[in-house]
């Protein structure tokens, strides 16, 4: 399922009068967020419009909420910001490889790096990892399933930051859906180089801090308990670069035998098919 979670709007205060502001932001307290709307000392206010804490709300909605207030002010309001929330029925305990393959191969796309995931012990063992594109978009990865009322166990939302508007406000968020699938589509032609990618940042990190392990075992254990073993081809070139003498089919048996949903890998269908879902959600949103 995907939906508008939240927008941003920006109102030129000195272009309406403050009572017929503050009579808007009353009648639309339920949508409107008062926290988190204010007005700036460039003398610009920034309203944001939330329908429900916990659930997202389609573009129609939204639009039909927007012609309201803009109708009622008098004055063009120019949207600024929105979120694009895709709820996954996947869990991150029980996908951890998938996700942070995504996130990994997103971020390389947008960066050609990624060594802001790898960067820090903190960003190094988190999926709840912000990856950015400069100012413009962002996307965090998170388990919601201690949110009531929310479908799925999954979120991926995206952020649409700052953006400039050339369009009409809804025109303006359909575009920026088609270009974000877009991008989605280039993740799978960086599949290898980012395998190889996340070998070189595992090895660099053996060679660094293998004094902190008993052997090669130990090393596996760590980062594939974190998810960051998650293809087959990424043990197989780990294990030559480390020069372990044995199989990897071998060491691939042994090493299942310490418990259930060790070395989950993922395959290039199965990441093509997360991505062709969240397209298929985006692309509903636009209908």
């Amino acid at each position: 399922l995907t939906m508008i979670d939240t927008i941003q709007l920006k109102i030129a205060t000195s272009d309406v009068k403050e009572i017929n502001l503050n009579k808007i932001i009353l009648k639309y307290q339920n949508i409107i967020n008062i926290n988190k709307s204010k007005t700036l000392n460039s003398g610009i206010t920034t309203l944001v419009l939330r329908y429900n804490n916990n659930k997202t709300t389609s573009l129609n909605d939204y639009n039909t909420c927007l012609n309201n207030i803009e109708k009622e002010l008098g004055v063009k309001i120019i949207l600024n910001r929105f979120d694009l929330a895709t709820d996954l029925d996947e869990s991150i305990k029980n996908n951890k490889e998938l996700f942070f393959l995504f996130q990994t191969t997103l971020n390389y796309a947008r960066t050609k790096s990624v060594k802001n995931i790898f960067s820090t012990t903190k960003d190094f063992s988190t999926v709840n990892y912000k990856i950015k594109d400069n100012s413009k978009w962002e996307t965090t990865i998170y388990d919601h399933k201690d949110k009531p009322g929310r479908s799925g166990n999954t979120r991926i939302e995206q952020r649409f930051l700052n953006i400039r508007r050339s369009l009409n406000n809804i025109n303006t968020i359909k575009k920026k859906i088609v270009e974000y699938n877009k991008e989605l589509d280039s993740l799978t032609s960086h599949f290898t180089k980012v395998e190889d990618i996340i070998v070189d940042n595992l090895y660099n990190h053996w060679v660094e801090e293998k004094t902190k392990y008993h052997n090669i075992n130990s090393f596996i254990d760590f980062h594939d308990i974190e998810g960051r073993i998650c293809t087959r081809d990424i043990l197989d070139k780990l294990l030559k670069k480390m020069e372990y003498n044995g199989q990897t089919e071998s060491f691939i048996k042994n090493f299942r035998r310490r418990g259930k949903n060790r070395l989950n890998f993922v395959s290039k269908n199965t990441f093509k098919q997360l991505i062709q879902k969240i397209k298929s959600e985006n692309k509903k949103t636009l209908s």
